[in-house]
């Protein structure tokens, strides 16, 4: 079975959307986190994960799993985190509508 992480991030202050940010998908574990996938934004800062279920499942067998994602910008640096906010039990398509603010994109995080 195929599962999919979408949707779009966004500029707080206007609302347009943030091209060329890098997206990964983490699912979160108790004793190693694993990475689902990694993708850039496009033009219009959309984003599309997909996954399969041996992506997640581990040792202790996970039915379905627990996403956060990871927000970097193009040096690399992490802008922005859901990882304080998990979506648990992660149904077989999750969407993620992300604000950050404009004078992130270049510098320090935001939770």
């Amino acid at each position: 079975m195929a599962f999919k992480i979408y949707g779009k991030i966004l500029e707080k202050e206007t609302g347009k959307g943030i091209p060329n940010l890098i997206v990964k998908a983490v699912d979160k574990d108790l004793l190693y986190d694993d990475i689902l996938g990694e993708v850039t934004t496009d033009e219009n800062g959309n984003f599309e994960i997909k996954y399969n279920k041996e992506d997640f499942i581990g040792l202790l067998l996970d039915k379905e799993p627990d996403i956060y994602l990871n927000i970097r910008n193009a040096n690399g640096d992490v802008i922005y985190t859901t990882e304080t906010k998990v979506v648990y039990d992660a149904l077989e398509e999750e969407e993620f509508i992300i604000r950050i603010s404009k004078s992130l994109i270049k510098g320090k995080k935001e939770d």
